[in-house]
């Protein structure tokens, strides 16, 4: 302000003010929060149904200021969202999960209307979640029928989706029958072998083939397909396992461990083994036949070795 103190304090007295020195600022009376939002903190949005939102340099502060901006809390009808970034549905569906929870705990059902229908709008937009949610409720009533079939749109689904959001829905494991070939496959992250400030993440996983069929076989192939996070794909084909090609007798079991590194802390892996089938009339195996591996999550977290 380029107004001289003078002239501040004689047009104070003009308006009947006090002093400007003597006069409190409205943040010491704790009704205006000080101009330091952070950058994230650009919307405030009203806590009524239809209010419009604004964005100003400085809100109405709540009696509480401390409560964490970004947890959607209401204090004196405002809420207050993080927008440092937008989120993935998945994250969206689990902060608005827990405004609902937390509107519930205060029986403040007005807010906890409104949350359960934005989140059924989350769950619409995507159809990995929307999946979910329809899976659940099919086994939760007993169509299980039904549940079959929605199982097999979500591994679908899941299949054709990359990223972080996609991929915490992934299970870690994989159980898959093909021509009575069933491949179980499950992975477990590797600290020991990993250096993430490098960029470097290893995982070994465990596979298990069981030959359920009546015949006998031998793997003579393998072809994974591996996805980053970030969406990049590589493939790897090869004869055999480990430096194996082994034959499975009816009702057998074959058993090994590898492993696969990426850059990243998520992926995926999936794949296929090619095996050939046994000719009981000349004693030849002769037949080819292709064997899926599901697709399961490569994650960083805490699991039990093999």
């Amino acid at each position: 302000c380029s107004l001289s103190w003078d002239l501040a304090t004689k047009m104070n007295s003009l308006l009947r003010l006090p002093p400007v020195a003597s006069r409190p600022m409205p943040f010491a009376a704790g009704r205006m929060r000080p101009c330091s939002l952070r950058p994230s903190l650009v919307g405030v949005d009203a806590g009524d149904a239809g209010a419009p939102g604004v964005s100003p340099h400085c809100a109405p502060a709540p009696q509480n200021w401390g409560t964490t901006a970004g947890s959607g809390v209401r204090t004196r009808g405002w809420r207050v969202r993080a927008r440092a970034s937008p989120s993935s549905p998945s994250s969206e569906r689990a902060q608005l999960q827990r405004e609902l929870a937390a509107a519930v705990a205060a029986e403040d059902y007005q807010a906890a209307a409104r949350l359960k229908a934005s989140l059924a709008r989350v769950e619409a937009a995507d159809p990995l979640l929307s999946l979910q949610r329809a899976l659940q409720e099919a086994v939760a009533a007993e169509r299980y029928e039904d549940a079959a079939v929605l199982r097999r749109q979500l591994e679908v689904v899941a299949a054709e989706s990359t990223g972080p959001e996609a991929l915490a829905s992934l299970p870690t494991t994989s159980n898959t029958a093909t021509h009575g070939i069933r491949v179980r496959v499950r992975s477990f992250f590797m600290p020991n072998n990993s250096s993430p400030a490098q960029g470097r993440y290893f995982w070994g996983y465990a596979v298990t083939i069981t030959n359920e069929s009546d015949r006998v076989v031998q793997l003579r192939n393998r072809h994974w397909v591996i996805v980053d996070e970030r969406g990049h794909r590589e493939e790897v084909k090869g004869p055999g396992v480990v430096g194996a090609q082994p034959v499975l007798l009816p009702g057998k079991t074959y058993e090994y461990n590898s492993g696969c590194p990426l850059s990243v802390p998520s992926g995926s892996m999936q794949g296929s083994y090619t095996f050939v089938v046994l000719d009981e009339t000349d004693g030849r195996f002769k037949d080819t036949i292709e064997v899926a591996i599901g697709r399961f999550k490569l994650a960083v977290q805490e699991q039990p070795g093999p």
